[in-house]
């Protein structure tokens, strides 16, 4: 088995699991990895003992147990067959001896099978996992859908092949730089992916006229901000992977940005007495108003008050009023590009 898989694994497996600030790594991972490991006929048996050892001292190093890392592992025979449960070991000489111990399946892999029986172990809040399949790549059969399933519910598929055969397939079923929305707002988006290598990441609004606009993006990056888009507009996102193939163009996401706020949606009259209230409005972005404008006035004549307040207060103290009188508040954003949106309500101060 080549040394070099090894600390990759290792590294990855890194990735998936949160580090505490104090102690050794492998004292505070938390996260849940699931052999799979392929056992069909046309693996030779000294093969298959290379696996057992590669998986051994692959998982050594890590502390187990609820809380740290849970290990199970599935054969993929004729019949695929769980070994052990992700519960079934707590210590490290039981899941030695566990795979010490594992006997290969006879016939053909039945890959399928294998992946819905993956499918059952999967449960609700569960730590994250690393499904990590060990194959010799011969004819895994249609495994796409299953494995894109399982990607979907969080699942970060490994694949460590010991031939060069359906490679593209592989590489399609590890799925490494999937994309999530996060933080959408009406002019920004972060989007996340599992790093990889380097990236480019590309996106245009869904226009006939939209542009596409490129960021060349260093290797393990893991997200990045898009700003200055165009409120309520849709947008489509995907990333290519720099490789020493050729430039495969990964699943993409699409998203619409949130339609832009001028003004406040609601205003609030809180602690109202004979001479004084006290109003409150919904914020807008800071970063989109210049200030706020709070005029008020009695109903159904009187002088006009105005106040300004700056883009990150949302209330205003109103003084000088008179009892047992209806007055009409207006809270008001003003933009830097001369657009204006304002929202009204009237109340009574009470009897003095």
């Amino acid at each position: 088995m080549d040394p070099l898989w090894f600390v990759r694994t290792l590294a990855l497996c890194a990735c998936l699991w949160r580090t505490c600030t104090r102690g050794s790594a492998s004292d505070c991972c938390e996260g849940d990895v699931l052999l799979l490991l392929d056992s069909s006929g046309s693996i030779p048996s000294y093969k298959f003992s290379l696996f057992l050892r590669f998986l051994s001292e692959l998982l050594r190093p890590f502390r187990l147990g609820c809380g740290h890392v849970r290990v199970g592992l599935v054969q993929v025979g004729a019949e695929p067959r769980l070994e052990f449960g992700l519960d079934t070991h707590e210590s490290q000489d039981d899941l030695q001896e566990a795979l010490r111990s594992t006997q290969q399946l006879p016939g053909d892999a039945d890959m399928k099978a294998a992946l819905r029986l993956v499918q059952s172990l999967l449960r609700p809040q569960a730590p994250p996992m690393l499904l990590l399949w060990l194959t010799d790549g011969v004819e895994p059969g249609a495994v796409d859908g299953p494995m894109a399933a399982l990607r979907g519910r969080g699942v970060t598929v490994l694949v460590i092949s010991t031939g060069n055969r359906n490679y593209q397939l592989l590489r399609r079923v590890m799925g490494a730089v999937r994309l999530q929305v996060r933080d959408l707002s009406s002019s920004s988006v972060v989007l996340h992916w599992h790093p990889l290598r380097s990236y480019s990441l590309h996106y245009r609004p869904d226009m006939s006229n939209g542009s596409i606009s490129t960021l060349n993006l260093p290797a393990d990056t893991s997200w990045t901000e898009l700003t200055h888009l165009t409120p309520d507009t849709t947008y489509t996102a995907w990333i290519t992977a720099d490789n020493n193939i050729s430039h495969r163009t990964t699943p993409s996401v699409s998203f619409r940005t949130l339609p832009e706020r001028f003004g406040p949606v609601a205003v609030m009259v809180l602690d109202c007495s004979p001479a004084r209230l006290r109003v409150s409005w919904s914020p807008v972005e800071p970063e989109q108003v210049q200030e706020y404008s709070v005029e008020y006035g009695q109903i159904p004549s009187g002088p006009l008050h105005t106040l300004t307040r700056p883009s990150h207060q949302s209330s205003a103290l109103l003084t000088g009023l008179h009892s047992d009188r209806e007055y009409l508040i207006t809270a008001s954003a003003l933009h830097s590009s001369g657009q204006q949106r304002a929202m009204s309500v009237r109340v009574c101060t009470s009897v003095g």
